[in-house]
């Protein structure tokens, strides 16, 4: 019987290492790809509109087209970060300021 194939996307080359070599242990055929995030970014392009349509077709919605525009890249990008960056803002006012002293003592 021939070994599953996985392919390990990951920015950090230590971790992908690490993964690929305990895959591999485990018996499965590993590939790494090593600009992960070009390669998902170019993978996400290419199927976006065909996982798009066959889910927007289980519901009735039989003709879906989308053109890619900067716009269209780059607002999803911009709300996310944003979104993040706020929710990051407001939670770290919640952290209790520890000095240094304390921490040693402790």
């Amino acid at each position: 019987m021939r070994p599953k194939q996985i392919l390990v996307f990951d920015d950090d080359e230590d971790l992908s290492y690490i993964i690929c070599d305990m895959l591999e242990n485990y018996g499965y055929s590993v590939s790494s790809a090593k600009d992960s995030a070009v390669l998902g970014g170019i993978i996400c392009l290419l199927f976006n509109d065909a996982m798009l349509s066959v889910l927007l077709k289980a519901v009735g919605i039989s003709n879906f087209e989308t053109e890619y525009t900067p716009i269209t890249l780059l607002l999803p990008i911009t709300v996310i970060c944003t979104c993040f960056f706020v929710f990051s803002y407001l939670s770290s006012g919640k952290v209790k300021r520890v000095e240094v002293r304390e921490l040693i003592t402790e």
